[in-house]
């Protein structure tokens, strides 16, 4: 089964994601043309095809929240890296 999937639709991190948590029900092959993705999948289902939709769906959803709370969890890291540092000094 061949799958084309747009890259306007899907970044590489989306689709390297979901086919790597694919790869236990299905072998796959992944080639990229200028526009979009070329899936090959070794067994043609519709189980396969659905299992790959829902973990296309799921990724995209995290990368989205990603992106949204990027700002968040920097300025969380920030602050954990001065509490640490500030630390790191009183000891010494």
């Amino acid at each position: 089964m061949l799958m084309r999937l747009k890259k306007a639709d899907y970044s590489e991190w989306v689709v390297r994601n979901a086919l790597y948590w694919l790869s236990p029900t299905s072998s796959w092959i992944l080639e990229e043309e200028k526009e979009a993705w070329l899936v090959q999948l070794e067994l043609n289902s519709f189980e396969v095809s659905a299992e790959l939709n829902r973990l296309l769906n799921d990724y995209v959803l995290r990368e989205q929240i990603m992106a949204k709370t990027q700002h968040i969890r920097e300025s969380i890291a920030g602050e954990v890296l001065k509490a640490v540092n500030a630390r790191l000094s009183k000891e010494c």
